[in-house]
């Protein structure tokens, strides 16, 4: 099961508690798992199958975070041997101890929870690339994170592109490869963070409907989830997922 693979999980100090509550999720694949976050809101995780490096320095978006990101796939390829990466942010999983087949099958493909992206402002900045977003969780090989590594040189931080699921697109076109979205994912608000600050009455609304939706989703075999902040809906989830899949 999940040959050759390790597990990566790109968070800050903020996300501590979120990756605890999430490390089940991570650990089930049998795999071992690396926690990456920036110099100065380091995360560490105490675990035996955990291993723990901090690169780079904090930033929600711009070119900051894009260049830390640049450095965790970097350390990615200079620090660990394995052939397959399972990248998640702090909010995202696999609810499948079992990783989807057909990644290994296509294994030079740049797979993501991809949505499509209509902001004008976005598409207007990248003429002629595909109008999507690549968000967590992102799975790839060894021979694919070089090619992301190799082409950043080429891509220009662009004020209208400062998230890192924009960056990935950039740095996926000017590489060259293939890229898909996961064929069985979930991205929406699923749930918010209850060890950060209050949800708004928005949010709270939000992150309902969003639930509902994942638990949907999760119920007709979505494995790939983004974005989903808390231990109890994490469960609610699982819980769902195992109905189809016992």
């Amino acid at each position: 099961m999940n040959p050759d693979t390790r597990v990566v999980v790109m968070c800050y100090a903020g996300d501590q508690k979120q990756v605890v509550d999430c490390l089940p999720m991570y650990l089930h694949h049998g795999c071992p798992v690396t926690v990456l976050s920036p110099l100065d809101a380091p995360v560490n995780i105490e675990h035996s199958g955990v291993t723990n490096l901090i690169c780079g320095s904090r930033s929600y978006f711009g070119p900051v975070a894009q260049q830390r990101h640049l450095s965790h796939l970097k350390q990615i390829i200079n620090f660990f041997p394995e052939e397959h990466f399972l990248i998640h942010e702090s909010d995202s999983f696999c609810i499948d101890p079992q990783i989807p087949q057909y990644l290994y099958d296509e294994p030079d493909t740049f797979w993501s929870n991809c949505i499509n992206d209509e902001d004008p402002a976005h598409n207007a900045a990248r003429p002629g690339s595909p109008f999507v977003s690549f968000q967590a969780p992102w799975f790839m090989s060894r021979k694919t994170v070089r090619a992301l590594v190799n082409a950043a040189p080429a891509v220009q931080f662009h004020p209208d592109l400062k998230w890192v699921d924009l960056y990935l697109v950039q740095l996926t076109v000017a590489a060259g490869i293939k890229w898909s979205p996961f064929k069985d994912a979930v991205c929406c608000p699923i749930a918010w963070s209850v060890h950060g600050e209050p949800a708004s009455q928005w949010q709270k609304d939000t992150y309902e409907v969003g639930l509902q939706i994942g638990k949907n989703r999760a119920r007709e075999g979505a494995n790939m989830i983004h974005s989903c902040k808390s231990f109890e809906a994490i469960s609610a989830l699982q819980a769902e997922y195992r109905k189809s899949h016992a």
